[in-house]
């Protein structure tokens, strides 16, 4: 080979090699995802894509929807052992490794800066047993340690953009005690907000001048209210539960006062309840009753189309819950794990769940104005 060719062939590698190490962190020939097309019935329809396939059921973040309808989740990949990050619309959307490091990516939370638009993730590390941080300013992830607790559990871990723009981590540690992780000058500080009781979960809220948080006791599954202003301390109503004995719940919360509770009770694992308190009124009421026990659901909420529901029952079949109507989604065959749902606009629906047959997560679309027939 002349000398100037091989020279050539030289340079042009190592520009590969370092292009690959620039830029390591996405994934390729995914861009598209594969997609199929289901029947319900002569109007009604469900667009399915395939995420990814799963070895066994992983970690699925809550989906934002951005002001131009784009997708923004995040998710654990059990083939790459990585973190990914996921957005777009129709059908065209872009897959992004958010850690390099092997792994990380267990119980994984995700939420958008409203203004700036930045994606900030919380995760798990298997191997150090400590939770980390990333945020993709600059259009890449850069990652941070919050907080480390050498082989132990992080659970329940939930991430919010406090009102000063500032990614904040509300988690439980091994003793099921509540924590914070605040991100200041490009370093988590973390602090102990809550240890009288063990607790089973935590969801939190950031509000224009605070924080609001639903806890759930581990002993007994009551259902508590905390709250906080700006430069004040947490108020715990443990005392006073706003459900009790329960098993699972969701929450949507709406306005800084208002919110919805949807809600499985230890005694009635076949019914999902629905607790709202709206304009400071009080309703509490069984909307699901199934056949079957409930292993998991996934709500969402608005004021002009009250709650919507994807559960899934003990035999691995899904249904959809809107309108006191409830849709048969067993034609999407068997699923198992965690599921997603998140209100897009109108009628448009989009979740996630995992095909236990094909091994595959799936992402879903589904138009309830096409809907025109409703089986119970």
């Amino acid at each position: 080979m002349p000398l100037r060719i091989y020279s050539r062939v030289i340079i042009f590698l190592a520009l590969f090699l370092i292009g690959i190490n620039i830029y390591p962190q996405y994934v390729k020939d995914d861009t598209i995802f594969s997609y199929d097309y289901y029947v319900l019935g002569q109007l009604e329809f469900i667009n399915i894509w395939t995420i990814a396939d799963y070895d066994k059921p992983t970690s699925i973040s809550d989906i934002y929807i951005d002001k131009k309808r784009r997708l923004h989740f995040a998710y654990y990949d059990t083939s790459i052992k990585k973190p990914v990050y996921v957005t777009g619309k129709g059908s065209s959307f872009k897959k992004q490794i958010i850690d390099d490091k092997t792994f990380r990516g267990q119980s994984i939370s995700l939420t958008v800066d409203p203004i700036s638009f930045n994606v900030h993730v919380a995760y798990i590390d298997e191997d150090e047993g400590s939770l980390q941080y990333a945020n993709n300013l600059n259009f890449q992830f850069n990652n941070y340690p919050a907080d480390i607790l050498k082989n132990s559990d992080f659970n329940s871990i939930d991430l919010v953009v406090s009102p000063f723009r500032e990614p904040i981590i509300f988690f439980l540690d091994k003793n099921k005690h509540a924590y914070l992780s605040r991100f200041y000058n490009n370093v988590f500080f973390t602090d102990a907000i809550y240890t009288n009781k063990p607790l089973q979960k935590i969801k939190a809220f950031a509000n224009e001048d605070g924080y609001s948080l639903f806890l759930e006791e581990a002993d007994n599954g009551n259902i508590f209210y905390a709250t906080r202003e700006t430069n004040t301390q947490f108020r715990f109503y443990d005392n006073k539960p706003i459900i009790k004995n329960a098993l699972s719940y969701q929450v949507y919360f709406y306005d800084g006062t208002d919110f919805v509770i949807a809600y499985i009770k230890k005694d009635s694992p076949n019914i999902i309840r629905e607790f709202k308190f709206l304009n400071r009124k009080i309703t509490d009421e069984a909307i699901i009753q199934s056949d079957n026990n409930i292993s998991t659901f996934a709500m969402d909420y608005r004021l002009n189309n009250g709650i919507s529901i994807l559960f899934q029952t003990d035999d691995g079949f899904l249904g959809f819950y809107e309108n006191n109507g409830i849709i048969d989604l067993s034609v999407l065959q068997k699923t198992e794990g965690a599921i997603v749902l998140k209100y897009i606009d109108d009628k448009l629906y989009t979740f996630i769940y995992h095909n236990a047959l094909t091994k595959e997560i799936k992402l879903a679309l589904i138009n309830m104005a096409d809907i025109r027939k409703y089986t119970n």
